[in-house]
């Protein structure tokens, strides 16, 4: 949220604290169907939704409406169903939201809802492509090329908010010396080392830059996934490879797991496999975008398992939700790789959700 607010406005009409330590205040969307303020507009009571933005005299306007797509505080998730609360959104939102931050993070959230529309796009291909149609094959192709290139760009994007962070980063141990320069452009260069690119080691992590163990952890065991992912997107970036051809079989999408990417990627179960060593498309689909996706949480892990100083919520009583027409897949990945192997399930609530 652009813009300078006074203080007063702040207190008296939203939940948010005055007490910022230089942060932002980064939503203006509220969701609290039982708001109870004698200081807000009257055409805001009985709504749900509290939605403001500042002008120019530092005063809240507020508006009426409802989000469609974005991040939002709520007292509860406007819509269960659809709206996800997500610990790395969370964090940055209620607690590091400084304005050096604050600008990365919706980029970062942009290339979440890529992929997961991703997975929509795809869903409708399956189900409005005639039984036995060649023309999914490209279309399936495209997008498998574009989800390795905006999972590669999530890494590097949460590179780039690890390295802001680490400045504002004060740890409870004094001993303890955060004070080196992370890389900012690349995760490569935190993960990999040497002329063939190997995993680096959590150590050598330590020694160079001084970062706590279990952070140097998690780039050390993120990095084999990782290199697999910038393989192929390297590949396809500077080679103009693509993904093999995609099988149209009785039970539904299908890949050959001894060509490239599949065969870099240990996925399916032998229940999964097929005759000719094919297995279905969905699995692998569904287990890069939940690696990419689980690595936020994986690095919260590794960053907070050391204490901490971090500044108080920005909105206590409320959490912070995403919403949109697509990131609800998100919450469809464990079944796609294990018990919807066809993307039936899954393609029915895609179709029925949106179309």
């Amino acid at each position: 949220m652009k813009g300078e607010v006074e203080f007063s406005e702040l207190e008296k009409k939203t939940p948010f604290t005055t007490a910022l330590r230089g942060r932002v205040i980064p939503a203006g969307n509220i969701y609290d169907p039982e708001h109870d303020n004698e200081e807000l507009p009257d055409f805001t009571q009985g709504e749900d939704w509290l939605n403001f933005v500042p002008d120019a005299e530092g005063n809240l306007r507020f508006y009426k409406g409802e989000p469609i797509s974005g991040v939002y505080f709520g007292k509860e998730p406007a819509n269960p169903e659809t709206d996800l609360n997500n610990t790395f959104v969370e964090l940055y939102y209620q607690r590091l939201s400084f304005p050096h931050i604050a600008g990365l993070v919706p980029s970062l959230l942009d290339d979440l809802r890529n992929l997961a529309t991703v997975l929509s796009k795809m869903a409708h291909y399956q189900s409005n492509i005639p039984s036995g149609s060649w023309a999914i094959q490209r279309f399936i192709q495209t997008e498998l090329e574009y989800l390795f290139l905006q999972s590669r760009s999530i890494y590097d994007g949460l590179q780039f908010i690890i390295a802001n962070t680490w400045k504002m980063i004060y740890s409870v141990e004094e001993e303890d010396d955060f004070s080196a320069q992370l890389p900012t452009s690349s995760f490569r260069k935190m993960a990999l080392i040497g002329e063939d690119q190997e995993p680096i080691s959590a150590d050598s992590l330590v020694k160079k830059y001084g970062i706590p163990e279990s952070l140097a952890e998690f780039y050390s065991n993120e990095a084999p996934i990782f290199s697999k992912i910038r393989d192929f997107r390297d590949s396809i970036v500077h080679h103009g490879d693509s993904p093999e051809t995609i099988f149209i079989t009785e039970d539904g999408l299908a890949v050959d797991t001894t060509a490239e990417p599949y065969c870099k990627f240990d996925i399916w179960e032998n229940n999964q496999l097929l005759e000719n060593e094919l297995a279905p498309l969905w699995p692998f689909v569904a287990y890069v975008v939940k690696q990419t996706v689980t690595a936020l949480d994986r690095f919260l892990s590794g960053l907070l398992a050391k204490p901490l100083h971090l500044p108080y919520k920005l909105a206590e009583g409320y959490d912070v939700y995403m919403r949109g027409p697509h990131i609800t897949n998100l919450n469809h990945l464990d079944s796609l790789i294990s018990s919807d192997q066809w993307g039936e399930e899954f393609v029915n609530t895609v179709e029925d959700r949106l179309f």
